[in-house]
């Protein structure tokens, strides 16, 4: 068996990688709303110390426990994952959580994203008539 040590080098650097991107989001996370990491651990059921290896970015959790702080913090689990987004800003910018919930449902949806752009095209009046239209639509959808 020859060993690819190129390869291992490649995966290493992704792995370190993705464990410094999720060890920034989740800290982000933690900052923006206000929690201790002490807190949400005992809320999503994990050791402090496991939990905070995940916050200094050496250790990345599984996805059961990916999805738990997910849903814990009201975010998709891509939130966590990816690359930093602007998205994740919206916590910050919005008191409301509802608020921001559905400004990252906009930017992580294409198709949304350009039905409120055109929305915000529309004069005043029209807005209304276009709502009315699609609770309508949705009257429809839910008939099947």
């Amino acid at each position: 068996m020859t060993y690819n040590h190129e390869s291992s080098n490649t995966e290493d650097i992704k792995e370190k990688n993705q464990k410094k991107i999720f060890s920034e989001n989740l800290n982000k996370l933690l900052q923006d709303r206000e929690k201790s990491q002490l807190e949400v651990a005992k809320d999503i059921d994990v050791a402090p110390q496991t939990f905070n290896s995940w916050v200094k970015g050496v250790a990345i959790p599984r996805m059961g426990k990916v999805q738990r702080l997910a849903d814990y913090f009201h975010v998709e689990k891509s939130t966590l994952l990816d690359e930093p987004r602007e998205a994740i800003e919206f916590y910050t910018a919005f008191k409301d959580q509802k608020d921001a919930e559905l400004a990252e449902k906009v930017v992580n949806n294409k198709s949304l994203a350009n039905l409120v752009d055109l929305l915000t095209q529309l004069p005043e009046e029209d807005v209304s008539e276009a709502a009315h239209h699609i609770t309508q639509l949705m009257g429809l959808r839910n008939k099947k």
